[in-house]
């Protein structure tokens, strides 16, 4: 009985945090100290997609979210709240990401490139 319990908390506290994790490099395949493998470094840094995310930021991209974050998030600015306020027309799906993106930049007068759908992604502009 005290395991369960203790199981409980446990499951608690970490449905009420948000986890982060530390991405590690490893300098060189030999673990030696003061060696410095550049490309080992590069292709980790690929693999972790690391290099993707740095370049979304440089191209002024700093709001990145999957398809069902974005459409949950922006969605209710297309097809309306709670309240039943409108803000945007009816032409969107929050089903087709494109759609609502394409909607939210024409209602609401963005910048053509302020919202970009990538492949898994969407990219939103400060």
């Amino acid at each position: 009985k005290a395991f369960a319990s203790s199981l409980q908390q446990l499951h608690a506290t970490i449905e009420g945090t948000r986890p982060f994790f530390v991405r590690c490099v490893k300098p060189n395949d030999r673990q030696e100290a003061k060696r410095w493998n550049g490309a080992l470094a590069l292709s980790q840094l690929r693999y972790m997609g690391l290099l993707q995310v740095v370049e979304a930021r440089k191209r002024g991209y700093p709001r990145r979210y999957d398809f069902e974050a974005f459409a949950r998030r922006y969605g209710p600015l297309v097809h309306g709240g709670g309240d039943g306020l409108r803000i945007c027309g009816d032409e969107a799906s929050n089903d087709d990401t494109a759609s609502l993106a394409e909607a939210l930049t024409a209602d609401l007068d963005l910048a053509p490139r302020c919202i970009v759908v990538g492949r898994t992604r969407v990219f939103v502009k400060a």
